[in-house]
């Protein structure tokens, strides 16, 4: 596997991982392992309860779905990602979840959640 593929592979299970525990309703791991200046954990768990819909973790062809933007010029590298969420009753809602997720060393990244949205 070339150095991009595992670096996107390294990404994908960051994110599949981060995703999941939301599902499990673990707000408050999210948010102690999140850099987040933006959103509590009471402030995500709200976010997931008020959509009225039960979040699943992300099937394995949703991370084909994940839209990563390079931050240009930072150092480490850093990407603005949204990530489509699922939920039990429609397959994929039009629930959003955004964060930053920032590249520190090989198998080692920090990412911030900056949001939860309806699209």
């Amino acid at each position: 596997m070339d150095d991009f593929a595992k670096v996107l592979a390294e990404r994908h299970r960051i994110i599949a991982d981060v995703v999941a525990d939301l599902a499990s309703g673990k707000f408050e791991e999210v948010a102690r392992r999140s850099n987040s200046r933006h959103l509590s954990a009471s402030e995500i768990g709200q976010a997931i309860r008020s959509y009225g819909r039960e979040l699943i973790p992300l099937p394995p062809e949703a991370l084909s779905l994940v839209d990563f933007v390079s931050v240009r010029g930072s150092n480490p590298p850093e990407w603005s990602v949204i990530v489509p969420l699922f939920t039990k009753e429609e397959g994929r809602s039009d629930l959003s979840l955004e964060l930053g997720l920032r590249r520190l060393a090989p198998h080692a990244y920090t990412f911030e959640i900056q949001g939860i949205h309806v699209l």
